[in-house]
């Protein structure tokens, strides 16, 4: 009779004993992984002080401009142009060689030897593919290889005046800046049906990147037009 009065005052005042202690468990567990994603959100700390410029490279000895917006014919198999990341946002750029006008900008900031340059490009296809890609290394490319040949180069490292190639993936290694990439329309271009984004980065480790993006505040987007 006693056992049967307590259950009934159970039912009565809590809603029922057991279920209380699972109902606090339940909340505990939210709370404890509302924490988790607070503190992954948190943990990033972004203190890259490089501002960088995207710049059209012509080769014809006039300064360089800062561009944001460019068209390009994109007859295959032919380049669709070519562009220079330097260490400013400067309008426009004087001097012909690249690697003494790298090191000017380059000097003007302190303690930035473990950052390197990559790059982030969009497009989408008429089939409805898009690709969305980071470029870190020569063969990050490959999958869109028949639409678009991407070639990067380490323009710092050559000796002035050289001739030189794109840089390879054999070749690539930790002290390689691909301070400048060179876009061809391929084979199979006139399926590209969207704009092509390129956007140039600066990074110095792993934690710059999340769920396949650049999440960082050191970089520039380029919008190209195909036509």
């Amino acid at each position: 009779m006693k056992r049967f009065l307590f259950l009934v005052m159970c039912l009565l005042l809590l809603g029922g004993c057991g279920n209380k202690v699972e109902d606090e468990k339940v909340i505990e567990d939210t709370s404890s992984n509302n924490e988790n994603v607070v503190d992954e959100e948190e943990s990033y700390s972004d203190d890259n002080p490089i501002t960088l410029g995207m710049y059209l490279y012509n080769g014809s000895g006039e300064d360089r401009k800062l561009i944001q917006d460019y068209s390009s014919s994109c007859v295959g198999i032919a380049d669709i142009g070519s562009f220079e990341v330097f260490l400013t946002r400067d309008d426009s750029i004087s001097g012909d060689n690249f690697q003494t006008v790298w090191q000017t900008y380059y000097d003007k900031y302190q303690n930035i030897e473990n950052y390197r340059i990559g790059y982030y490009i969009e497009f989408s296809l008429s089939d409805g593919t898009s690709f969305n890609k980071l470029l870190l290394d020569p063969s990050d490319g490959d999958e869109f290889y028949d639409y678009i040949q991407i070639y990067l180069y380490d323009d710092v490292h050559q000796e002035i005046g050289s001739w030189y190639s794109h840089v390879t993936s054999d070749e690539y290694n930790d002290e390689t800046i691909l301070s400048s990439i060179k876009l061809t329309a391929s084979s199979d271009w006139e399926m590209i049906e969207s704009p092509i984004v390129l956007t140039a980065f600066s990074y110095d480790g792993d934690d710059d990147f999340k769920d396949g993006k650049y999440r960082g505040n050191s970089s520039y987007t380029i919008t190209i037009e195909c036509e």
